[in-house]
């Protein structure tokens, strides 16, 4: 049995990704033989892969706890105690590891959003596993050869939406200017920064404000790119921070569990200084963003007050 599958399950399940386009088969899995080198145990793990006449078939683990979108509706009317502040801190760290992993093998990720955060309840390697589960990074592989499908697509589709959401401003200067330019690592670095800010709306408020802060992106959008973007284009087309944005990160500072000298505030500096930057040479590398969030952590782990004031 493959080291990916939990041996103490008579009947496991798993996800099936099919490719029926052989170039495409072959570029995701060299790209998913790489991150299984990794070992990393915030990326997903390749099962097996398979085929049958011209379609190819991609095996993992089956996220018994579905995506972090999920997670979040699921867990909705718990109590946001101590411990899910910390072990959502812990989480949004293992992702930011998983992706400088990826960077130091000069690959990006570049499609980075909740849906494609899975949430795993058991463990699927011999790596210790929280009560609460494990946050995983997936499709690494389908990223790249769906990157500009999705994004050029006219059809207003949920898969557009839930990507072009995440998109960073350059993905819009390309599409303006007609061109597919090669996108930089620091691109993912924008839909980190979103999804984390996301998280923390979740964890200060519940995931009707997420709902809410969306639609208030969509409200004020053109109708024509109403895609809940984080960002807008001006008249001038000058991009800038949605205005809806800069709203929902002084509406955190406001509540007490983003006070000063907390755990969620320098999270929130952080995401606001470091990571969703319009000029992508102002966000911060991967290094750096784990080396700043890592330190958060720790000092979350060992100071109550730091991350969880009362």
């Amino acid at each position: 049995m493959p080291s990916s599958l939990n041996r103490n399950d008579p009947e496991p399940y798993v996800a099936v990704k099919e490719v029926a386009n052989d170039e495409a088969f072959e570029q995701e899995k060299a790209n998913l033989e790489l991150t299984q080198s990794l070992k990393h145990e915030h990326l997903i793990k390749l099962i097996a892969t398979c085929q049958k006449g011209p379609v190819c078939y991609f095996i993992f683990p089956w996220a018994d706890g579905g995506d972090l979108r999920d997670f979040w509706k699921a867990n909705d009317s718990k109590e946001r105690t101590q411990e899910v502040v910390l072990w959502s801190l812990r989480q949004m760290l293992g992702i930011v590891s998983a992706i400088n992993a990826l960077h130091g093998q000069n690959t990006r990720h570049g499609d980075i959003k909740p849906q494609n955060i899975l949430h795993f309840l058991r463990a699927h390697d011999d790596a210790t596993m929280d009560s609460r589960g494990r946050l995983i990074l997936a499709d690494v592989g389908v990223s790249k050869i769906h990157r500009e499908i999705t994004s050029m697509r006219q059809d207003p589709t949920n898969c557009q939406q839930s990507t072009v959401t995440y998109e960073a401003p350059e993905a819009q200067l390309d599409q303006r200017e007609g061109k597919a330019k090669a996108r930089s690592r620091r691109y993912d670095m924008w839909s980190l920064g979103c999804m984390f800010l996301e998280f923390t709306v979740w964890l200060v408020f519940d995931y009707s404000t997420i709902r809410s802060f969306r639609k208030s992106r969509r409200a004020r959008d053109d109708p024509k790119d109403a895609f809940g973007s984080f960002f807008v284009q001006t008249p001038d087309n000058v991009i800038q921070i949605h205005s809806a944005v800069i709203e929902a990160i002084g509406h955190l500072r406001s509540q007490p569990l983003c006070g000063v000298n907390t755990a969620l505030a320098d999270l929130i500096l952080l995401i606001e200084d470091d990571l969703l930057q319009v000029d992508a040479e102002k966000r911060m590398e991967a290094p750096k963003l784990l080396e700043k969030l890592e330190r958060i952590t720790r000092k979350a782990e060992q100071s109550s007050d730091y991350l969880y004031p009362t």
